[in-house]
């Protein structure tokens, strides 16, 4: 008896080095361009991915996102002006492969995006790990028109690391991101057109996402406009699935919520009590010149 259970692990164990094997060899000479269509079915219909050259191994392309405004146009029908090109490159990640997932170290350059991310494909979801994104706020408006009114700029620091990550199903229509996992955000010399002309300040968020629900939490602050405290963002259906925001299904509203103490420090009394004036409809002075916040608001 003993000598059969042996010989099935061998077996068993030269079947899954074989399965292996051939996956590995597959995806090291196999042409990049097989994947385009499976990525481009799975990002629709925020962004396409075109491939310039390379293998599954290792190529090299451009991930072109479109906007909100775009988005709901097929692909033939979008203004090639309304497309925001990133150059990337990939990287194999035979790893993955033990966590029955098809995963790759993903490296982007261009001027609004550039850093690195690792993902792991798998059958319903995708996840994002050991990740270091710089991105040019300017962006932001550029994807979405509303926020586009606001006029942000600055530089974002996405972070994904010590072990933590982000996991998501893929984008269907009419289906609400239903996302999990830890993040940080810095944001360095963030300026809002309609705010202020000049850089606002500094700041450091850690992030916690829950479903339908991302929780926040401001970290660190400098600069002439300083928050603390945190709150949570809610974009709809907090219900205990990938639920949908079709007709008949169960959702909750969209709402933002934020409570702390926002603080203005400049050289000038004048700057200040303008920076904080706008916060002080929503907010209550504080006997020491600064600005206690308890906003709870459908968006």
């Amino acid at each position: 008896m003993r000598r059969e259970n042996n010989l099935l692990m061998k077996i068993r164990t030269y079947v899954i080095l074989g399965l292996l094997a051939f996956v590995v060899g597959l995806v090291a000479f196999a042409p990049a361009s097989l994947i385009e269509s499976t990525a481009n079915r799975a990002m629709a219909p925020n962004a396409t991915l075109s491939i310039s050259g390379g293998t599954v191994w290792s190529g090299s392309g451009t991930l072109a996102l479109f906007s909100s405004r775009s988005a709901s146009l097929s692909q033939s029908a979008r203004p090639i002006t309304n497309a925001i090109a990133i150059p990337i490159s990939w990287r194999f990640d035979p790893l993955a492969l033990l966590r029955l997932r098809l995963g790759f170290y993903i490296k982007a350059e261009s001027p609004l995006i550039a850093g690195n991310t690792r993902i792991g494909a798998g059958l319903q979801t995708i996840q994002l790990s050991d990740t270091a994104l710089r991105i040019d706020g300017a962006l932001l408006g550029q994807i979405n028109p509303l926020i586009s009114i606001a006029g942000p700029s600055g530089q974002f620091q996405i972070t994904i690391a010590d072990g933590n990550r982000v996991t998501a199903p893929y984008p269907r229509p009419q289906e609400l991101p239903f996302v999990e996992g830890k993040l940080n955000a810095q944001v360095e010399a963030l300026a809002v057109r309609m705010v202020s002309p000049r850089p606002l300040g500094n700041f450091e968020v850690a992030i916690k996402l829950n479903g339908a629900n991302a929780e926040y939490a401001f970290t660190n602050a400098s600069g002439a406009l300083k928050f603390d405290g945190g709150g949570a963002v809610a974009w709809g259906n907090n219900g205990g699935s990938t639920g949908s925001s079709k007709s008949g299904g169960s959702n909750s509203p969209r709402t933002f919520t934020y409570r702390g103490i926002a603080s203005a420090s400049t050289s000038n009394a004048s700057e200040s009590a303008q920076l904080l004036a706008p916060l002080l409809a929503v907010g209550k002075a504080t006997t020491d010149g600064r600005v206690s916040l308890d906003i709870n608001t459908n968006w």
